[in-house]
């Protein structure tokens, strides 16, 4: 393997057997190569682009062994969301390039599992990691005000937002399994906990353990209406999404904090949208 860091060329070289070289590829080669040499690709997602130029755009893309691969003709085989991300953040980034690669070789690229973020936590030692990184999609997408499905996000942005935010790897360690056989996904009630919690530490771990164990709690209890809610008491078989989790269980603390009595807990307005209240 070769390394050069200052190639300049437009177009990728011919090769008739395979070499690597770790290369600095400009905007301007990032360009040409897709514009020249990418013939033979699956749609664009764009999407992925957008994800992979914030991390780029923010420092924090890594040099891996993932390469930009080419045929022995010069098609570009693999790489074309590396390189488009490349053009739309407009910065130069380091990475490994490999030539002279046979074509039909594309019908095996991608076939690993895709390391996930919680893969990524768990190499740093992290415990929960599957439920700390969903809880930390969530809170990215709230804070973006994005859908709430957590997708878009790349795994270096999820590590980033934890390592910015520890206490919500202590949260989710907190949370345990305070509540079971809820329709309240983990998700919902980790982050729920977190947020609560930067409020109240106290308040929030009385919170959902009264919400788990339904310990003295009476009538008109925003908890125990909030259970019963959760728990399909008054017959709601179908499922809660996201959203509306969220807006019950806010809008339940809200009352507990307030001291107020509740006996039904309202997630959809006349209009049919859910509205998530802030936690007070």
């Amino acid at each position: 393997m070769t390394t050069n860091r200052n190639k300049t060329m437009s177009t990728p070289a011919r090769a008739s057997r395979p070499k690597a070289e770790l290369m600095a590829v400009t905007p301007e080669m990032a360009k040409a190569w897709l514009a020249e040499t990418n013939t033979h690709n699956r749609s664009l997602r764009h999407s992925a682009v957008a994800a992979y130029a914030r991390d780029m755009g923010a420092g924090r893309w890594r040099t891996s062994g993932e390469a930009i691969k080419f045929a022995a003709d010069g098609t570009l085989l693999d790489g074309q969301h590396r390189l488009a991300a490349i053009v739309r953040a407009g910065v130069t980034v380091s990475t490994f390039v490999v030539f002279g690669l046979r074509r039909d070789a594309q019908d095996v690229m991608d076939s690993g599992r895709k390391r996930s973020a919680g893969d990524a936590l768990q190499l740093s030692g992290m415990r929960n990691v599957g439920r700390v990184a969903a809880a930390a999609r969530l809170a990215l997408s709230r804070r973006d005000n994005h859908p709430l499905g957590g997708g878009g996000y790349t795994n270096a942005e999820v590590q980033q937002f934890v390592r910015d935010n520890p206490d919500l790897a202590e949260a989710v360690e907190l949370m345990g399994s305070t509540v079971r056989g809820l329709r309240l996904t983990p998700r919902v009630g980790d982050y729920c906990f977190w947020l609560f919690s930067r409020l109240d530490p106290d308040a929030a771990y009385e919170f959902f353990t009264s919400l788990g164990q339904l310990v003295g709690l009476t009538e008109g209890n925003p908890i125990l209406t909030l259970h019963r809610r959760l728990s399909g008491h008054y017959g709601a078989a179908r499922r809660i999404s996201v959203e509306e989790q969220l807006s019950l269980v806010i809008r339940a603390w809200n009352h507990w904090r307030q001291g107020t009595t509740v006996h039904k807990l309202l997630s959809i307005s006349r209009s049919g949208t859910v509205a998530i209240p802030d936690p007070i």
